[in-house]
């Protein structure tokens, strides 16, 4: 799977030009005054709901493909300005989109969910995220951010993924972390080439020795750099410290992978190994 696949999958409907009567910016761009509408945001509905709308997209998006296998597409998506002045995605429904969407909610929620949309309906109510930017308007330099935003960010991912040598998984976890801090569609996980463990798992369920003890996963970490399966990359902690960690080489990545440490303060890896062949591996090093 390519990077290239993944950002198209997470960024779906983020087609932003410079201009504010683009449809993508639309719901931003729309006057501030009352007026009557046929639809409503999943912003307006988290409002009403008292819900954080990042919660509210992710139960959507798990909504979603139920909908279109029924109806045969997906929810629209358009962008809106957050209270900070920022550009930020949202769904906008119709009224048969709107009512499928809150038969999740519990009984007195969805009864204010339905009254607000009569009043969206009727022009008895401005959107509280417009109240909020009276007679604010997109400008292109906004719209050209994000845009800006999300290239750079899968340059980024890419120029990491080749110089740490990441598997597709570790790329997908990457971009994932970045849609749902910006509230975006996340792809379906890429398949992996096989389930892996770690070295330490997978050295104490096929026993193997160092003389007479177990081998611990430093000691074959040893062997593994000796032999040009693993390598060291230099890395200096914020203790100002020299604090390398592991990559397997090219050699190495036919038994493995190296995946993205996701809770790291800097980007690192974790090397893991497939478990059909870590067998294999072990003969190669003349340890079985």
């Amino acid at each position: 799977m390519s990077l290239n696949y993944l950002i198209k999958k997470t960024t779906p409907n983020l087609n932003i030009q410079p201009n504010v009567n683009n449809s993508s910016v639309a719901l931003a761009a729309q006057p501030t005054v009352k007026g009557k509408r046929d639809s409503i945001t999943s912003v307006e509905i988290a409002e009403e709901a008292g819900r954080n709308h990042k919660d509210v997209m992710r139960s959507i998006r798990e909504m979603e493909p139920a909908w279109e296998q029924v109806n045969g597409r997906k929810f629209a998506l358009v962008d809106y300005i957050d209270k900070k002045g920022e550009l930020r995605p949202c769904y906008q429904f119709s009224y048969k989109e709107f009512m499928y969407v809150i038969s999740k909610f519990d009984d007195i929620t969805r009864a204010r969910l339905v009254t607000r949309w009569a009043k969206v309906e009727t022009g008895q109510e401005t959107p509280m995220y417009q109240k909020a930017k009276q007679a604010q308007q997109v400008q292109p330099q906004q719209a050209n951010s994000l845009k800006e935003h999300i290239e750079a960010f899968g340059v980024w991912v890419q120029m990491t993924g080749d110089v740490l040598r990441l598997d597709d998984f570790s790329k997908f976890l990457m971009i994932k972390q970045e849609g749902e801090r910006l509230s975006l569609p996340i792809p379906p996980a890429p398949k992996s080439d096989g389930p892996v463990d770690s070295a330490t798992n997978l050295l104490k369920s096929n026993n193997v020795m160092n003389g007479k003890k177990a081998m611990s996963a430093v000691s074959f970490n040893k062997i593994l750099i000796e032999k040009g399966y693993m390598r060291d990359i230099p890395r200096i902690n914020s203790k100002g410290k020299n604090d390398p960690y592991k990559s397997l080489t090219d050699k190495g990545l036919r038994f493995g992978i190296n995946r993205w440490s996701e809770n790291s303060t800097s980007p690192t890896t974790q090397p893991y190994f497939y478990i059909d062949k870590f067998s294999e591996l072990l003969k190669e090093l003349g340890l079985k």
